[in-house]
């Protein structure tokens, strides 16, 4: 994906057609555990209920006004038919959109429903969705890792997985490990069918997000274990786990045997 863009504007609420076959967004959490752990509230990765107002409040304007376009409508139309692959690989129909994230790259995900017709919502940051799509000559795969990442936070909201990968464990880092899983999934059911994509930068891109915090309740994996997460979900395509709902189960046990 290439972009060249003209500035976003703000608009209505996406409705279920426009959200499915338009536009882009963030679902379940957040991918970048600094921006949000430099907002105290917003703690963890994960929107919960109620905090779509707040995290508002942060500055980050109102998330239900939700950007209209990237300013590339080219990249609008290739970036929805992605992640209407995207919906039917995971079975989620989230509502998605753009949202300013004022120079802080970041996406977020929330059992929360903006958009209706949909379940879920996605919020992918319109500075970190540019810096990957112009920064990466690779076809969009980091952009839709990370639309992957949060897809699988709606899923494991709509599952009550995250509960389940949560208990037990001082930080977040079991539902953020499991969601970059299902992102390695992804990226393995793309490679099967494409076997020419690049996928190094979107690597890359995920090992230079991990962190150290090991104490910190927002602490996501570091570097070496967010990549051998996304791996081995890659690795469960290549070994013949093409159904969604095992490969989910699978990346749960996994995780938990991690942690």
């Amino acid at each position: 994906m290439s972009a060249g863009h003209e500035g976003c504007r703000h608009g209505r609420p996406l409705g279920r057609r426009q959200a499915l076959t338009l536009l882009a967004g963030g679902a379940a959490c957040s991918l970048l555990p600094s921006a949000a752990a430099a907002q105290p509230r917003v703690a963890g990765c994960c929107l919960g209920l109620g905090q779509m107002q707040q995290f508002s409040s942060y500055g980050y304007g109102d998330p239900f006004a939700m950007l209209e376009s990237s300013g590339d409508p080219a990249l609008d139309r290739a970036l929805g038919r992605a992640l209407v692959r995207l919906a039917g690989l995971f079975g989620q129909r989230p509502g998605f959109g753009f949202v300013e994230d004022w120079g802080m790259p970041n996406a977020y995900a929330t059992a929360e429903t903006a958009v209706p017709g949909t379940w879920g919502t996605v919020l992918y940051g319109i500075t970190l969705f540019r810096q990957l799509a112009e920064g990466y000559a690779d076809e969009g795969m980091a952009v839709m890792m990370i639309a992957a990442h949060e897809f699988g936070h709606i899923a494991q909201y709509a599952a009550g997985a995250d509960q389940q990968l949560q208990w037990g464990s001082y930080t977040v880092k079991p539902v953020e490990l499991h969601a970059d899983w299902l992102a390695g999934w992804y990226l393995g059911m793309r490679r099967r069918d494409r076997p020419d994509l690049p996928l190094a930068d979107a690597g890359n891109f995920l090992y230079s997000i991990g962190d150290y915090a090991t104490y910190d309740w927002n602490h996501h994996g570091t570097p070496d274990e967010r990549v051998a997460a996304a791996e081995a979900g890659f690795k469960h395509v290549e070994a013949g786990g093409t159904d969604f709902a095992a490969a989910f189960r699978a990346g749960i046990d996994r995780v938990k045997s991690w942690t």
